[in-house]
């Protein structure tokens, strides 16, 4: 290894042992009652330097966890959704199988095709059964949404003006007749209607009172003799 590539090793290493611990802490809080925006965010970038990073050195292996992390971050970071379960498990495990692979670096030791090849598989997994996200802690902007259930002041029964003539008990003649009240003319005679303070007297009272349903006094049932 010549000084440009052990100049460049030495660079990664350095930066590796600064960002590896802002994923690790954010990763940490996956059993509190949710996640802190800032520090996904802080875990977000740390990823992706850690990507450039191994990029320059040609470190492949952990470019492509680191990028694949990277993804996973982002997409809750646009969301601002937590994790799932399933995606913290995959990058817990991701995280670690890169710490092996950066120590291999670091102790000059070839890697294992075997450990990027079981992060990426659970990345690959995570990615494509994510489970259900939940919501972040900070989502201030949620609180100043309007809410379409809220009831309209409009409709307030305070703010409406009323009508006087309007209410029931008062008479007003420019109001219309109600089309369900009894029609006077069916009235029966002799039979007296109050409207108001008004009283109506007796309908036809120059004609005699006919009872429709009193029994004929002309009519006599035949009843049938026995024999």
């Amino acid at each position: 290894m010549d000084d440009v590539q052990q100049e460049r090793l030495s660079a990664f290493l350095q930066k590796a042992q600064e960002k590896l611990p802002d994923i690790e802490s954010f990763l940490l809080t996956r059993d509190s009652e949710g996640c802190d925006l800032h520090a996904l965010d802080a875990a977000f970038r740390a990823s992706r330097t850690l990507k450039e990073s191994a990029g320059l050195i040609l470190a492949d292996s952990v470019k492509v966890i680191a990028l694949r992390i990277e993804k996973i971050l982002e997409k809750n970071l646009l969301t601002k959704t937590c994790p799932t379960p399933i995606e913290y498990d995959a990058l817990s495990f991701a995280l670690k199988q890169m710490c092996v692979l950066i120590d291999c670096l670091k102790n000059g030791n070839p890697e294992h095709p075997e450990v990027a090849k079981k992060a990426i598989q659970t990345l690959d997994l995570a990615g494509a059964f994510p489970g259900k996200p939940s919501h972040m802690l900070e989502q201030s902007s949620l609180m100043t949404e309007v809410d379409p259930f809220a009831e309209d002041s409009s409709f307030d029964r305070l703010d409406v003006d009323y009508d006087d003539s309007a209410i029931v008990g008062l008479v007003d003649s420019s109001m219309p007749d109600d089309p369900f009240s009894d029609d006077q003319q069916f009235e029966l005679s002799g039979s007296s209607h109050a409207v108001g303070s008004m009283k109506l007297g007796f309908v036809n009272s120059d004609r005699p009172y006919i009872d429709p349903f009193a029994e004929d006094p002309d009519f006599e049932p035949t009843v049938p003799k026995l024999s």
